[in-house]
């Protein structure tokens, strides 16, 4: 009987220890998958083309203007057997000026460098919920920067 209750408390403690590295595994894999879709974003305001803010107008991508945008309903992770949204996210990107000038002969000149900033945030295991929406409150973030500069 001793022995009996002995293996039952080990296969419940092996039991409880694969069960908190899957849950690991699972926030990796989310976290993984949550850096990927910002560093799209990332790559898109590297990337998009013409930015010449001298120009008359102005030739600035819709990625590169000065605000802040957010996109809601991200996905974050597709069961790939199901093809089932598991988790999905939102998407808040802020560009802003750096404000950098540099001085040429007495003459200064503004460098037109923009800061961007990438967030992505989603719900795992979330026990608050939002009450205007029912939705899961965001618990897991993952934040990406970035500069880009005029392409002159």
């Amino acid at each position: 009987m001793i022995s009996l209750a002995a293996l039952a408390i080990i296969a419940s403690c092996i039991f409880f220890g694969f069960n908190q590295i899957n849950t690991h595994a699972t926030v990796n894999r989310l976290y993984s998958e949550a850096q990927a879709v910002a560093e799209g974003q990332i790559d898109a305001i590297l990337t998009k083309g013409p930015f010449d803010p001298t120009k008359t107008p102005p030739r600035i991508p819709t990625e590169l203007a000065l605000g802040t945008t957010t996109k809601t309903g991200v996905l974050v992770y597709v069961d790939p057997v199901t093809n089932e949204t598991v988790v999905t996210g939102e998407m808040i990107t802020t560009i802003t000026d750096a404000g950098l000038t540099q001085t040429i002969n007495g003459k200064t000149v503004d460098l037109n460098v923009r800061k961007a900033r990438v967030e992505v945030r989603y719900a795992y295991r979330s026990k608050q919920k939002d009450p205007t929406t029912g939705l899961p409150v965001p618990n897991y973030s993952v934040v990406m920067n970035t500069l880009r500069t005029a392409d002159q």
